[in-house]
């Protein structure tokens, strides 16, 4: 049986992909959040098609004309403040949204 060309491509994808994982698992958590986020940024248009918590494009208009109100870019528009800080920002909210819906934080709330 002869290989045609996506096969070979699917192979090498394949290959490519338990390279990665073997790397991941070497350099840790770090590493997977770097390479997670390169995967979003080359295929975001793909990623974030039909998907609900990706705003549409007049959604994104709006929001860059909204008023920080914290931080080191507060008073300055969403579409004023840097990219990179905005990704940063974005993703500090993972670990708080994780601790936020541990029983230890619902404990911390409930005594409150």
């Amino acid at each position: 049986m002869s290989l045609d060309e996506s096969d070979k491509q699917r192979i090498a994808g394949r290959k490519w992909a338990e390279e990665t994982i073997e790397t991941a698992m070497d350099e840790g958590p770090d590493f997977m959040d770097g390479f997670v986020r390169q995967i979003r940024r080359v295929f975001a248009a793909e990623l974030t098609k039909n998907d609900p918590d990706v705003m549409t494009e007049e959604e994104a208009i709006a929001f860059e004309a909204e008023r920080i109100t914290f931080g080191k870019h507060s008073g300055s528009t969403w579409g004023e403040a840097p990219a990179s800080w905005i990704a940063w920002l974005s993703d500090q909210q993972r670990p708080l949204n994780r601790y936020v819906r541990s029983e230890r934080f619902q404990q911390r709330d409930q005594e409150d």
